[in-house]
């Protein structure tokens, strides 16, 4: 296998300069997940609420304009994506190191490279470090938001409870699913929550085209003022840059990943072909009447449409320890280990840590989605602030400063990688402000 690895290696051209692989030295374990498992986590830290949304964020662009922007986005997204990749296996060779979670491998690219102890390094790190956490801790409030929604619509139709007390009545269910240590463990309930995914979108595919499509929808919305709340909801739905990293470490082929036409490119082509088919028939459908979850859109709550809200929750249920799985390694991995060394009785500290950290995530997200019960606004400044930051910006300022000098001729990778890079903030500042205005007003005056 070790020199299976090394040929792949040398055939993207990564180790040409060095003898280490990172793969070769990464710890043998049972633990290792098949590339369909990958793949399939892959699938689903994206497929997700993110899909349900879609309609509605096409209402603020229209239909040409919301399909030719999956298609732009999500192809900047992969190109940025393979290069966290790119980046993150040329410093583990430089370091030799099996691995680097995302804040490691920005610390040591900074650390190193051009931007070597400067003051935009160590904001730069502390901007990936506060953003990473924050972004996790983001979507999965808006899955306790999307659950407790679901739960309104089916339990109490009139509203006579706020939705703010339903998110927290989830609370120890998902402290339940929190419980889970590493993605091995995750892995069988993210091919199952696909499935549940795939099965309530076919559903509400149905109802979209069965009696034909409807009048209201825009080919083009003429008002450019709100095409920002399509970015950040197409960020929001893409990209999970943070996993990406994870995913590879336990994958039993990481070489597989980050290949043409491997893991990585698989699972974002499908995302992206899933997300035109149904998000465009239900927008064709509904027109600018779409919801934030489509399925709310059926006339009545009948047991196809009790169904698709029954299959959301149970999907969306086991993504919620995918997306809780990150906040809590970063904790674990740079505070806790420490405490944990320090300590006489390591294994008793090491329970009640593996306990407080995923209370307290689980604490704090219930919290979050019982404070602002708006889907759309949480998950438009979600994917805004902290993914557009994570999956779009900060993978290519981390591949311009590792490369820096090897741009190839006539520098064509630094100019291509600066076209993504303003493309990448722009979209990230427009919609920051117009999402950041929406939660202002809703936090004002309830609207």
């Amino acid at each position: 296998m070790k020199a299976e690895t090394k040929g792949d290696a040398e055939n993207t051209n990564r180790s040409a300069d060095t003898d280490y692989n990172p793969y070769d030295h990464r710890e043998e374990t049972n633990k290792r997940v098949s590339n369909f498992g990958s793949c399939a986590n892959m699938v689903k830290s994206a497929i997700g609420t993110g899909i349900f949304t879609l309609p509605n964020a096409f209402a603020a662009v229209g239909m040409y304009t919301g399909i030719g922007g999956i298609f732009t986005l999500g192809i900047c997204l992969t190109i940025t994506l393979h290069m966290l990749v790119k980046t993150h296996y040329k410093m583990c060779t430089i370091e030799k190191k099996s691995f680097l979670t995302y804040e490691q491998l920005c610390q040591s690219v900074l650390a190193t490279g051009a931007l070597k102890d400067t003051k935009i390094s160590r904001c730069l790190v502390l901007l990936v470090n506060v953003t990473l956490f924050a972004s996790y801790i983001g979507i999965s409030s808006v899955y306790v938001v999307f659950i407790s929604g679901i739960i309104q619509e089916i339990v109490d139709p009139g509203k006579s409870v706020g939705q703010g007390s339903y998110a927290l009545m989830l609370f120890p269910f998902l402290f339940l699913v929190n419980l889970m240590r590493n993605l091995n463990d995750i892995t069988p309930l993210s091919i199952m929550g696909n499935l549940f995914v795939i099965l309530s979108c076919g559903i509400g595919f149905i109802y979209a085209v069965k009696d034909g499509f409807g009048d209201t929808w825009l080919s083009i919305q003429p008002d450019m003022k709100v095409y920002p709340r399509f970015i950040g909801a197409i960020f929001f739905s893409l990209c999970s840059p943070g996993l990406i990293l994870e995913i590879e470490r336990n994958m039993k082929k990481p070489w597989d990943y980050e290949k043409p036409c491997g893991i990585l490119d698989v699972g974002m082509i499908f995302v992206m072909i899933f997300y035109l088919i149904v998000s465009g028939a239900v927008y064709a459908k509904w027109g600018q009447d779409s919801k934030p979850n489509f399925i709310r859109n059926h006339p009545e709550l009948d047991a196809a449409t009790l169904a698709a809200f029954i299959m959301q929750v149970l999907s969306i249920y086991f993504t919620y320890g995918l997306m809780c799985y990150l906040p809590v390694l970063i904790i674990h991995e740079k505070y806790v280990i420490n405490s944990i060394e320090r300590s006489t009785h390591k294994r008793r500290t090491e329970l009640l840590w593996f306990f407080l950290l995923r209370l307290g995530v689980t604490v704090i997200t219930c919290g979050l989605g019982a404070a602002v019960p708006r889907l759309e606004i949480f998950t438009g400044l979600v994917g805004a602030i902290c993914l557009g930051v994570l999956g779009a910006v900060i993978p290519v300022i981390l591949y311009m400063v590792v490369n820096a000098g090897e741009y190839g001729p006539y520098k064509w990778k630094l100019y291509a990688s600066g076209v993504l890079l303003f493309i990448g903030i722009f979209c990230t500042l427009c919609a920051t402000v117009v999402y950041s205005i929406d939660l202002i007003n809703f936090l004002l005056y309830g609207k």
